[in-house]
């Protein structure tokens, strides 16, 4: 498999071969390679004086390509601003985690590289589709089985970005942040306190599926009753948020905070139906009956 694998990635270097260099890509990376070749020029078309570069950045782009593809070294690009100007595009983005990403059966994996790789800036939901879409074609084209697919090649233990844990959290972030927990990526501790800090920033923006992305057991954190509360003081408090909170207090929590109580006899003045509805979940969940809270 190592060998289909380096076989694979250096067919994917032939760019003087039309028919063999396209094989991996989808066709948004195919389109892409006008705008690479223009980039390697630099800005507006300047070219960097050869007498200024290094020994290495006067090597062809085909070879920095591949010297960037198979080193396993996603700091390369960023050696200098030429590097940066010849790398820094879809194509090798794709070729570069193909390689990176190896199959799940070849018992070959760097969780490191691939958590550094989460962690680029370029590496967003729609480039890691292409990504997955280039890899189930490279298993098609060399005969692998159907069962085998991308997600199940990271390697554990693999590292949430930092940046998925920060609002705002659109679609395509709260996409990418479930995808990843589904394979079984975590938050390192050095990122709870910015997953907390996520937690929060998902509930006030009332992002039922942010939220509830960030208490799922895998993410490691612990919803308590500021969380609840958060949500309960929302403008227009989400059904969907207060039963995800709820439902992941862990047992045991001491829920008899008067704060709490004040704060659901407002929800049950403003919205009779949904303070109700929250005053029977949290005795079902927890065992606590609250005060009379109908006056």
């Amino acid at each position: 498999m190592a060998e289909e694998t380096t076989s694979s990635i250096q067919h994917i270097g032939k760019r003087k071969q039309p028919e063999d260099k396209e094989a991996d890509l989808p066709q948004s990376s195919k389109r892409s390679k006008k705008a690479t070749q223009a980039s390697r020029s630099g800005p507006e078309g300047h070219v960097k004086p050869e007498s200024n570069l290094a020994a290495i950045e006067l090597l062809p782009p085909e070879i920095l390509e591949m010297i960037f593809i198979c080193s396993e070294n996603v700091e390369f690009p960023l050696a200098s601003p030429h590097l940066g100007s010849v790398l820094s595009n879809e194509y090798v983005y794709i070729a570069f985690c193909l390689q990176a990403i190896p199959a799940s059966t070849d018992g070959n994996g760097n969780a490191t590289l691939q958590s550094e790789i989460l962690s680029r800036r370029w590496m967003k939901w729609e480039l890691w589709n292409r990504i997955s879409d280039a890899w189930d074609d490279r298993e098609k084209r060399i005969g692998a089985p159907a069962s085998i697919y991308m997600e199940y090649s990271l390697y554990q233990p693999v590292d949430i970005p930092s940046w998925l844990l920060e609002g705002p959290f659109h679609e395509d972030k709260v996409d990418f942040l479930a995808h990843l927990i589904d394979w079984g990526a975590m938050v390192d501790d050095s990122m709870q306190d910015k997953a907390y800090a996520g937690l929060r920033e998902a509930i006030l923006e009332g992002n039922v599926r942010a939220v509830d992305n960030f208490t799922v057991s895998e993410m490691g954190l612990k919803v308590d009753v500021s969380h609840l509360l958060q949500a309960i003081k929302m403008p227009k408090p989400s059904w969907d948020n207060l039963e995800t909170l709820v439902m992941y207090l862990p047992v045991g929590t001491d829920c008899q905070n008067p704060t709490l109580w004040i704060e659901l006899g407002k929800l049950m003045r403003d919205d009779p139906q949904l303070g109700r509805n929250l005053q029977e979940l949290l005795f079902d969940k927890l065992g606590y009956d609250c005060p009379d809270l109908s006056d």
